[in-house]
């Protein structure tokens, strides 16, 4: 029983590092310029109306441009409001840049007329630095004709000028008609963007590392560089560079075991036609559209971490090897000469010397030998060239296609771990005898034998052996 208990445990055990590993992997993101901040300035060129739309009459409604400050920039641009029932952000109220997706599905009629908005903005110019009469005159008549297509505004006799003459509010009236019967159809102006991706590689001292992926939009080209001591070089040239374009394949190359950082920085253009919410209230508050162009900084980063190159020592042994060579010596009864001839290679060498005499006596001597010893050789391999380091970023096997397996897994260990668990409680009788107190067995129902027979062996719970 204390067995099948521990393998119990174990197959939760297991089931649970499982289930734990699948919710903590997750897979690399590119980092990009967040969504455009800006802040509500104050009015510029306008007037206020009187009129009917769609959710009825309104009155002292001020038409015309709004005054905002992107973030990043230190000048005024401006932009029109595109809800005439809300109120107006305050002075000082953050907007946050919203895709024209999000835009449209919160409001139909917005979604149905966003092209001929972004068409209007493109054709009929307001000039925010224009404080004459005139000039109010246009940015309220641009606006009028907006509202027609946003909140249904009616451009006949009920729209006037609040406090105007007559001639203001036919001017007004006129133009707005004249901008919506030359009204066409523009598709959504492209946000600026900068990307890199992925954000995150690994590699090897001295080598590249990449690449990294740089996606532009919105302008020509990004300045690129790197932490200190580190460089941004193209991957396939391996040349150090300090722009790039859109699709741009750059790697980082470093000599020290430290992370390195991929920075990338450009001016892009905010066109016109982008919309902008209230930060805290973005349902609450008119929504603005941008009327002019504006420039807006772009900025990406990504890393890369680099680890030092793993070392490893061949040793190489040569076997000692040893040369014996032999050399005949002569000698006469005048003087005996004796010539030797040793050498410090494998290598064999003969000498002879003769001299003639009455009497003569040959006597050979003995051998030198040499041993020749190699001594061990380390070798150290040395840094490998400029190639590019393969990226730590293969998936691992909880993500992708195998995450499905990876749960059924985990699933049924914990499932089986349970079951064993399940089985294997210990028997009240049996603990109440140990205790002293009375013994009670209870009469096994069928249903457990029929269960037990349908069971693996392994599975099986021993029966007790009999006395």
């Amino acid at each position: 029983m204390r067995r099948r208990r521990l393998v119990g445990w174990l197959f939760l055990a297991l089931g649970g590092l499982l289930a734990s590993l699948f919710v903590a992997v997750s897979p690399a993101t590119a980092t990009s310029t967040p969504p455009t901040k800006a802040t509500v300035v104050g009015f510029g060129p306008g007037v206020r109306l009187n009129g009917t739309a769609t959710d009825g009459s309104f009155n002292d409604t001020f038409a015309g441009l709004f005054k905002i400050r992107v973030d990043g920039t230190n000048q005024i641009t401006y932009a029109f409001c595109i809800e005439l029932t809300k109120p107006i952000s305050a002075n000082g109220s953050s907007l946050t840049e919203e895709d024209w997706a999000k835009v449209a599905a919160q409001d139909q009629q917005l979604a149905a007329h966003l092209d001929e908005i972004t068409f209007i903005l493109n054709n009929n110019p307001v000039n925010g630095d224009d404080n004459s009469h005139a000039n109010a005159l246009q940015a309220a008549a641009v606006n009028a004709a907006i509202w027609h297509f946003t909140d249904g505004l009616q451009l006949d006799s009920t729209l006037v000028v609040a406090g105007g003459t007559t001639a203001d509010s036919d001017a007004v009236r006129a133009k707005a008609q004249q901008i919506v019967a030359d009204a066409g159809s523009a598709p959504q102006p492209a946000a600026p963007v900068l990307t890199i991706t992925p954000d995150n590689l690994t590699g090897t001292v001295g080598t590249q590392v990449g690449p990294f992926t740089v996606t532009l939009k919105g302008a020509s080209s990004a300045a690129v560089t790197s932490s200190s001591g580190s460089e941004v070089r193209d991957c396939t040239t391996h040349a150090v560079v300090t722009t790039a374009a859109d699709g741009a394949k750059l790697c980082l190359f470093s000599h020290s075991a430290n992370p390195a950082t991929l920075s990338a920085t450009a001016t892009g253009t905010l066109p016109s036609g982008r919309v902008f919410v209230d930060t805290v209230g973005p349902n609450d508050k008119q929504k603005l559209i941008l009327a002019n162009a504006v420039p807006v900084p772009l900025a990406a980063h990504a890393t890369a971490n680099f680890h030092a190159v793993s070392t490893s020592t061949t040793s190489t042994s040569t076997p000692t090897s040893t040369t014996s060579t032999s050399t005949p010596t002569s000698t006469t009864s005048t003087s005996t000469p004796t010539s030797t001839t040793s050498t410090s290679r494998p290598t064999s060498t003969t000498s002879s010397t003769s001299t003639t005499s009455t009497t003569v006596k040959s006597t050979s001597t003995s051998t030198t030998s040499t041993t020749v010893a190699v001594l061990p050789l380390q070798i150290t391999p040395t840094s490998p060239g400029p190639e590019v380091a393969p990226a730590s970023t293969s998936p691992l096997p909880l993500t992708g296609t195998r995450s499905v397996s990876t749960v059924l897994l985990a699933t049924t260990l914990i499932l089986i771990g349970g079951m064993l668990l399940l089985f294997s409680k210990p028997n009240a009788g049996l603990a109440l005898a140990g205790a002293g107190g009375p013994v009670s067995t209870a009469p096994k129902a069928p249903w457990r034998d029929d269960l037990r027979r349908q069971l693996p062996w392994w599975l099986r719970r021993s029966r007790p052996r009999q006395p």
